[in-house]
């Protein structure tokens, strides 16, 4: 029998009552305790590389295999030798698992000596960074950033050497009035396009396979701004419609509001503006508004995310929806935009099949700023059913080393279904990947069926595995909430804990996470 003291009331308990209660009570400490990380990728879900700082740009190869750029340090540069200046950038990919692949560039890294290769026997007083980064069709790696304030755009082959026939070595070179290179993508002809920075007009330049200007794109290569009506502007998501129209987000100065704005902006195949769309500018209150995230969905409505500055230097995460025509969408949250307090960033945008959305980026508080999902319904208003309270973080104050202020500036969908974020870290470039359990806001119930027996188990004996997929990762936890056990399970039987008592095991897949009581007698 137990005894359980209540205010000033005494209950008497059998121990299997006892045992039931402290089984509930350990289950919803474990359930808050929760990574929502994938603990398949790289340590409990995270990976840093401090060889790089941030991550501006990440992709995902059809292997599975995962590319993160930005600017690099005392790397070794794609033709031999090492460098140790701020002018080069880097391409690091990754395993599946999130280990460094070390078959790619030179022990997991391509290092492109870009001032070298732009301006050889030149002493530069400006650095380099690579904030552009996506795969062709036949897995060629595309990169685009500056150097000294040139733009540049340039290839890499699948194994990490420049590709030579592409630009001058691998690099071409942007027309002067772009001065950083932001975003890169093929198009479904071959060609490449460019957005970056234009300190007038719109900073969009078509290349030919090649890296050569289409001189027949726009004027002499870059789009035509007539009628755009903006000054200083950048543009970082460009998406191609059904009629190879370009589809253009972006942000920068109006010359009339003389403030920071998010702009959109349709090109047709010409390099012409599409005038039928209203290419738009959007100042919030006169606050600053800087783009991050941008999906385009298949009715053409236009989803730009990011973050505002307010006076005093508070931060909050927003996005803004458009309607196929360009128009603000006024049914989308408030007068078109949701804005949240509780978030200081959204870093991608993804849609899901019943029109909610699911937005990468960070959530603060006082003590840490962690990557995080959200969820919004399709009009626009929290989804309160996901997480806690429309949002999923990871705790790396609590994985981690202390409290971590993390910047999230990039995110992807794999094919799976899971998404990583990128950005920058306490240790370099901070890279997680959230599981389906996560994404999918699959809660962590104890279902009563049976996924493993014998139970009670003898101490040291076997533990047979059913209705388990390969792959499950197995966590067990003794009553003191302590893990005694990880591993990830390819077979159908794991070994028993030498330690007679009771144990919760946890069994995590894509589909869903399942805590049982274990009895080991």
């Amino acid at each position: 029998m137990g005894v359980f003291l209540s205010g000033n009331l005494y209950k008497t308990f059998t121990m299997k009552q006892f045992a039931s209660l402290l089984s509930i009570l350990l289950v919803l400490q474990l359930s808050a305790q929760v990574n929502p990380l994938d603990p398949t990728f790289g340590n409990n879900g995270e990976v840093n590389i401090p060889e790089l700082f941030p991550g501006f740009g990440i992709a995902v190869q059809a292997d599975g295999k995962i590319l993160v750029v930005d600017a690099a340090d005392s790397l070794p540069v794609v033709n031999g030798g090492y460098i140790d200046n701020k002018y080069n950038i880097s391409v690091c990919r990754l395993n599946a698992d999130g280990s460094i692949d070390t078959g790619f560039g030179f022990n997991g890294y391509s290092t492109i000596d870009i001032d070298t290769i732009l301006f050889p026997n030149t002493v530069l007083s400006y650095g380099s960074s690579s904030r552009g980064l996506s795969l062709q069709q036949d897995g060629k790696i595309l990169v685009a950033g500056s150097c000294s304030s040139t733009a540049f755009a340039g290839r890499l082959n699948t194994d990490g050497t420049l590709d030579t026939t592409f630009g001058i070595s691998g690099v071409a070179i942007l027309p002067p009035t772009i001065s950083i290179g932001l975003c890169i993508k093929e198009l479904s002809n071959g060609n490449i396009i460019c957005g970056g920075e234009n300190t007038t007009g719109i900073g969009i330049v078509r290349l030919l396979p090649n890296g050569n200007i289409d001189t027949v794109f726009g004027n002499n290569g870059i789009a035509d701004s007539t009628g755009f009506g903006f000054g200083q502007s950048y543009f970082k998501y460009l998406f191609e419609d059904g009629n190879n129209n370009i589809i253009a987000v972006g942000g920068g100065n109006n010359h009339m509001a003389g403030l920071p704005y998010i702009h959109t902006c349709k090109i047709l195949p010409t390099g012409l503006l599409d005038n039928t769309y209203n290419n738009s500018w959007i100042v919030n209150n006169n606050n600053v508004a800087y783009l991050h995230g941008a999906a385009l969905a298949n009715d053409g409505s236009l989803f730009a995310s990011g973050t505002i500055d307010f006076t005093g230097g508070s931060e909050n995460a927003l996005i803004y929806k458009f309607k196929p025509n360009g128009d603000i969408d006024s049914t989308f949250g408030t007068n078109g935009f949701f804005q949240n307090t509780l978030y200081s960033n959204f870093a991608g945008t993804y849609i899901e099949s019943n029109g909610k959305l699911i937005i990468a980026g960070n959530h603060k508080t006082t003590d840490s700023l962690n990557f995080c999902l959200y969820r919004l319904n399709s009009n626009g208003s929290i989804d309160n059913s996901f997480g806690a309270n429309g949002y999923i973080e990871s705790n790396q104050s609590a994985i981690g080393d202390g409290p971590f202020f993390g910047t999230s500036y990039a995110s992807t969908r794999q094919s799976d279904g899971k998404i990583l974020i990128t950005g920058k870290g306490t240790y370099g470039a901070h890279i997680e990947r959230f599981g389906l359990s996560a994404v999918n806001a699959v809660d962590e119930n104890n279902i009563n069926e049976v996924v493993f027996y014998p139970n009670p188990v003898l101490a040291g004996g076997n533990i047979n595995l059913s209705l388990i997929d390969k792959n499950t990762v197995i966590q067990l936890f003794d009553v003191q909430g302590k893990m005694v056990l990880q591993q990830t399970v390819n077979d159908n039987s794991i070994i028993a804990p030498a330690a007679p008592g009771m144990y919760f095991m946890r069994l995590i897949n894509n589909k869903r996470i399942i805590t049982q009581k274990l009895l080991v007698e």
